[in-house]
């Protein structure tokens, strides 16, 4: 994957992030690219469900759960660097 299609991937995990903490009225406030979402509040399992939803809706790939590396999805960052890898 480009580095530009790396970046555009990033701000659209980003945007759909800052919808659902909108949604759910969380403060984005110090959050990051790099920050938990999952320990900061921003979402929580079920909400992950969600955001992976909502990502596969926009990217118009289908994302395999079982192929995320748990360690690196509680990001932003992470979490885009997971589903370039794994996005179908």
């Amino acid at each position: 994957m480009s580095e530009q299609s790396q970046q555009r991937l990033t701000m659209i995990v980003a945007d759909v992030v800052k919808a659902m903490a909108a949604e759910g009225q969380v403060s984005m406030a110090g959050i990051d690219g790099e920050t938990d979402l999952f320990a900061a509040g921003v979402i929580d399992s079920f909400g992950f469900f969600e955001l992976i939803e909502e990502l596969e809706n926009r990217i118009g790939s289908r994302i395999e759960f079982d192929t995320l590396d748990d360690r690196d999805i509680g990001t932003i960052n992470g979490l885009a660097r997971q589903i370039a890898r794994v996005a179908r």
